[in-house]
């Protein structure tokens, strides 16, 4: 894919659950099937799924939240100063009380409004495409179970700018890629901070559930001229790949047969592959 047949997007400097931002340049991984890495360190392109095929994972995948029922107690204005002033808690006091009047309406009686939003987000985003990462320093037992496909699956560790700057051809001036992290907010935040209308909107694709905050995930994200099969962005694997991490899950004949692929491949390109853990109880 090439950049003149990307349109336009924007970025959104968002919070990760862990309280870091991009600009802080965060750890960030990708989890993969094994013949996914091959075909990135032999093609040097980065896959990115249609954000319409994500809905066979997560069904409200794209629909910005709204079918999130979870509201925190007490809810809050989300903002604080000390000393407080009586003008400042008035304030606040409105935005909860604009909140609660919401969250009164029966959620039923929304639902012919939300599927219009939907419907109008799934026309504006047909054409965007994906690429999923997961924030977090080391090695992430849940995200290895899940993507890693019975514990032969792969890892690629990079951060959040190099993963970013890594496309060939693309600068961030050029605004042809998109980046953000996903946030699952409680409803009655995602009412309080208008996170899909007005000033601090973001695109419902970047926000999630929260039965998915444990992905932690950090999301670049391209959006095509037209519909294509295959979305698939050239990089530097040198920039992009700090080093590539087999399944700890894994057992040490598979570690052993997976090494023995990879490792002519990455030395060749210059990129490590992790030594596998030491165990306390193998010889």
């Amino acid at each position: 894919m090439n950049t003149e047949d990307l349109e336009n997007v924007k970025t959104y400097d968002t919070f990760s659950p862990s309280g870091t931002k991009w600009n802080r340049d965060p750890k960030v991984s990708r989890y993969m099937t094994l013949p996914s890495l091959l075909s990135l360190l032999h093609r040097r392109k980065l896959h990115f799924s249609k954000l319409s095929d994500l809905c066979a994972f997560d069904r409200h995948e794209g629909v910005g939240g709204l079918m999130n029922n979870i509201v925190q107690d007490p809810i809050s204005s989300g903002l604080s100063i000390c000393p407080s002033t009586p003008v400042f808690e008035a304030e606040q006091a409105a935005i909860v009380a604009r909140v609660k009047k919401e969250l009164q309406i029966p959620y039923e009686e929304q639902l012919p409004e939300f599927k219009a939003k939907v419907a109008k987000w799934d026309q504006e985003n047909t054409n965007v495409y994906v690429s999923s990462w997961h924030e977090n320093f080391g090695d992430t037992y849940f995200m290895w179970r899940v993507y890693s496909r019975d514990d032969h699956g792969v890892a690629i560790a990079s951060s959040a700018q190099d993963l970013v700057h890594s496309f060939v051809g693309v600068d961030l001036e050029s605004e042809k890629i998109g980046f953000g992290f996903v946030v699952y907010p409680y409803r009655d935040v995602l009412i309080r901070d208008h996170l899909t209308e007005g000033h601090y909107a973001l695109p419902p694709f970047l926000i999630k559930t929260k039965s998915f905050e444990a992905e932690r995930e950090f999301r670049v994200f391209v959006q095509t001229k037209v519909a294509v099969d295959s979305c698939d962005m050239e990089v530097d694997l040198n920039k992009l790949i700090h080093e590539v991490r087999i399944s700890p899950l894994a057992a040490p004949w598979i570690d052993e047969a997976v090494r023995a692929t990879l490792n002519p491949i990455c030395e060749k390109l210059g990129i490590p592959v992790a030594q596998r853990e030491q165990s306390l109880r193998e010889p």
